[in-house]
């Protein structure tokens, strides 16, 4: 959306806060909104685009599956951020870097499934598995492109600068890797970095030339690349589509459409976050199931076909990332859940673990203005400059973007950052991240500190619950983005009260957990909640 408007200050002032002044007034401001379809349009055209031999292995049957099986051993990579749990990873790897035995003429093979829950290797098993796929390639002098898709844009620089970035640091990369984003990058990497236009214009006829190459691209985007990279046998020996549950099925498709006719395609995925379960709100839309992602369709087709289909799906339930002390919350999610005890994380991490802070907490200063959003965004910066603070009495290096303030409005964050710029008390807070719940995929953060405060109305409901901090979908995937901390500020009785009015909504999906509930419990229990 674009508002053109005068720039005074008055118009800012109001946009920022309601359209209401300093000195109580209000402004009218008269909009007028266009809907565009384009992305829509986009959709609806990589379906019908998508070669026969990839819609059929969409939709397989048990006939559709064989036996896979390695062709080359899995010894290329060397590298320790690289490496993968022998006991449950590699099995995931080996899955992907498997062939079928017995390839159909008429399509590719069924897609291979690896879901599971944050932090348990998903997005490192891909690059793994596109490193020993990419060099067994170049040793085998067999064409091999590999196209690796994700939802955000965040979440495909992970590639570049946790795996692909460091490993060419180290050796020379027998192949080429381009990332395509939005804009060119001058900073680190930015040789392996390209922008649409450039790739288009400069780019695509070299690219089309190689034999060996990875490119790394969001679902949307890689919907141009049809048009530079089409041929009718296709492009792409290998197809990885991460964060697939995220996505509406189309949305899957896009980058499948220039899929080769035995092509390896691989859907990665955790169906218990924010997806288009929550997303796809329209009756029709739902009713010819636009709110299942393809991963999730595809988990339920191969259920049903029975055991032929099993060794094509690979779940993973242990999770590498976070602190013991955060485990319990996601438990309410996922079935056997594991903590890798293992890979322990650093004991010297700060404070751990959850807590709840209630917003009549007596650490507001009487010079601030009693009005609750601004109480609140106040406590959330006194508990983000007392954790600085612990971290720095520590002697713990953390860089303050690593801690992020989460709330579900972008006017609630607004006023928590314009406090921090405002009083000088807040000074070591303005470094950290502010990021609204709908925003937060493809990141993690050292700790995470909440602000519960959402002003809406009942007509409201229906739009603003799908980035609800309310919403079990929204919730767990905004706590689990955290290794370490997670502090929530809230109103006790009406976080409880505005959870139990809304346990029957839609987007809910019939989930029923009462997860406030829960977390108030577990704090109670620990002695973290608060003021109470």
């Amino acid at each position: 959306m674009y508002v053109y408007v005068h720039n005074t200050s008055e118009i800012l002032q109001a946009l920022r806060n309601g359209f209401e002044v300093e000195d109580g007034r209000e402004i009218n401001v008269r909009a007028e909104f266009e809907v565009k379809h384009s992305y829509f349009d986009h959709l609806q055209h990589a379906v019908v685009i998508a070669p026969d031999y990839v819609k059929r292995c969409l939709l397989p049957d048990a006939m559709s599956f064989s036996s896979l099986f390695l062709t080359f051993g899995l010894q290329y990579s060397r590298s320790f951020f690289m490496k993968l749990d022998e006991s449950y990873q590699l099995e995931a790897l080996r899955m992907i870097t498997s062939d079928s035995s017995q390839p159909s003429p008429l399509a590719c093979p069924p897609p291979v499934i690896l879901y599971g829950p944050f932090g348990s290797g998903k997005t490192r098993i891909l690059a793994r598995a596109a490193f020993e796929i990419m060099v067994n390639g170049v040793v085998s002098k067999k064409t091999t492109r590999i196209l690796i898709c994700a939802h955000h844009e965040q979440s495909i620089e992970t590639f570049i600068f946790w795996y692909f970035g460091p490993i060419a640091k180290r050796q020379h990369l027998p192949f080429d890797v381009v990332l395509i984003g939005r804009n060119e990058n001058s900073g680190v990497y930015s040789n392996m970095y390209m922008s649409m236009d450039r790739f288009i214009n400069v780019a695509s006829s070299n690219i089309k030339r190689l034999r060996h190459v990875l490119i790394i691209a969001t679902y949307t985007m890689s919907l141009r690349l049809h048009g530079c990279l089409k041929s009718a046998d296709g492009f792409f020996t290998h197809l990885f589509l991460d964060e697939a549950a995220q996505v509406r099925e189309p949305e899957a498709i896009i980058p499948l459409v220039l899929a080769t006719r035995n092509a390896k395609i691989v859907l990665a995925g955790d169906n218990r976050q924010v997806g288009p379960n929550i997303l796809v709100l329209g009756e029709e839309a739902r009713k010819f199931g636009l709110h299942i992602s393809l991963l999730e369709r595809l988990m339920k087709r191969y259920e049903e076909i029975g055991p032929v289909a099993a060794s094509y799906v690979t779940k993973l339930s242990v999770n590498y990332r976070s602190h013991e002390s955060l485990i319990a919350l996601p438990k309410l999610f996922y079935d056997n859940l594991e903590l890798n005890t293992a890979n322990a994380l650093n004991e010297r991490s700060g404070p751990t673990g959850y807590s709840f802070v209630c917003s009549d907490s007596k650490l507001v200063p009487t010079y601030i203005d009693r009005d609750h959003p601004f109480v609140e965004a106040c406590i959330v910066l006194e508990e983000v400059r007392s954790y600085l603070k612990v971290m720095e009495q520590m002697k713990i290096n953390l860089d303050p973007r690593q801690i992020c303030i989460i709330t579900s409005t972008r006017k609630q964050l607004n006023h928590i950052r314009d406090m921090a710029y405002q009083y000088k008390e807040y000074e070591a807070a303005r470094k950290v991240c502010f990021k609204p719940s709908f925003m937060i995929l493809g990141h993690e953060f050292h700790a995470i500190f909440l602000s519960l405060f959402e002003p809406i109305q009942n007509d409201e409901m229906n739009a603003f619950y799908v980035k609800s901090l309310f919403n079990p979908f929204v919730f767990n995937t905004v706590i689990t983005k955290a290794k370490f901390r997670v502090v929530a500020v809230g109103r006790l009785n009406e976080v409880q009260q505005f959870e139990n009015d809304t346990l029957s909504h839609s987007c809910r999906s019939d989930n029923r957990v009462k997860c406030w509930h829960e977390y108030l419990s577990l704090c109670r229990r620990q002695g973290t909640l608060h003021n109470e």
